[in-house]
């Protein structure tokens, strides 16, 4: 890939707000749109759940303007209102569902939406992410960590553990072994690297 930038947006602190810094002109500060640029959303905190939508809104209308671009998404206790907002913004970009939670009906929206997936060692941990991750298109599935945040046994995950999920997916995937889920895996981070560049 080219020049990547990750810009994490949270917007939880109303007194940037209130002293005219608000959301949006947090996302405009911080955005520079570089190639392969991912905004990502967590809209957990319903608190902020109006100015997480207008910074969500704001990002992908910029994505948009900038000819679309790779996005990781945190869609967590929101699968819904982030593919309805998406589905707003078709030429945003590739979204790239971390972690997807959602249901087996908002799994299958997102995939007719033209999500990816990344999915790491401790969601493939529980029954319900190993039932999400079967039913994902495995062309558009990729690892990944999400460590320091996910843990294993009582400890961070380290980055270079997004591979142990291998076998984890060749085992969802009814291959024999993690040698074909490991040429996948490559493929798709070569196909999104292509996506990104263009």
């Amino acid at each position: 890939m080219q020049n990547t930038n990750c810009t994490g947006v949270a917007p939880t602190d109303r007194s940037s707000a209130k002293a005219g810094n608000g959301p949006v002109r947090a996302v405009d500060r911080r955005n520079p749109l570089r190639r392969g640029n991912r905004i990502r959303r967590g809209p957990e905190f319903k608190a902020n759940w109006g100015d997480q939508i207008e910074v969500f809104e704001h990002a992908l209308a910029i994505c948009r303007a900038a000819g679309g671009r790779v996005m990781s998404l945190h869609s967590r206790r929101a699968a819904k209102p982030v593919l309805d907002t998406l589905e707003s913004f078709p030429d945003a970009g590739t979204p790239i569902l971390h972690w997807f939670s959602g249901t087996s009906r908002e799994l299958d929206r997102a995939i007719d939406l033209g999500c990816w997936f990344s999915v790491g060692p401790a969601m493939l941990r529980g029954e319900k992410g190993r039932q999400l991750v079967a039913r994902m298109p495995r062309a558009r599935v990729l690892t990944e960590s999400d460590g320091p945040f996910a843990q294993i046994d009582g400890r961070s995950v380290w980055p270079w553990e997004a591979s142990n999920v291998l076998g984890d997916l060749a085992t969802l995937w009814g291959e024999q072994d993690d040698c074909t889920a490991k040429d996948q895996i490559l493929e798709n981070l070569r196909r999104i690297g292509r996506i990104a560049d263009a």
